[in-house]
């Protein structure tokens, strides 16, 4: 992060790095909500099933709206949720691409 005497930025801010992480962080957050809510937990019961922290549950599970700002978990965390909820990586980050509708709820070109 730059300190921009004010705010902190991501050095990527605007850039086509920062566009593909809030896609992937978008994807992962939609695919996240739609295995808890298939599972018919509460976001504190799916939290304690992934053995992490229910508010960091949430924030994941928020990054699927556009107007929240995207989630960088760790590592570990997304481990733990790929094996407590099955969810392979290929099926958030290819639908990265298409799956997920823009905010005007149109679904990108293929």
């Amino acid at each position: 992060m730059h300190n921009t005497g004010t705010t902190l930025t991501r050095p990527s801010a605007g850039s086509d790095n920062d566009v593909i992480c809030a896609r992937l962080s978008r994807s992962f957050g939609f695919h996240v909500h739609e295995a808890r809510q298939s599972l018919g937990y509460s976001q504190e019961e799916a939290a304690h099933v992934a053995g992490i922290a229910a508010p960091a549950f949430g924030r994941i599970e928020r990054a699927r709206f556009t107007h929240t700002a995207w989630v960088n978990p760790t590592l570990e965390t997304l481990v733990r949720i790929h094996t407590a909820f099955d969810l392979h990586p290929y099926r958030w980050i290819r639908a990265a691409r298409t799956d997920i509708p823009a905010a005007d709820g149109k679904f990108p070109p293929r």
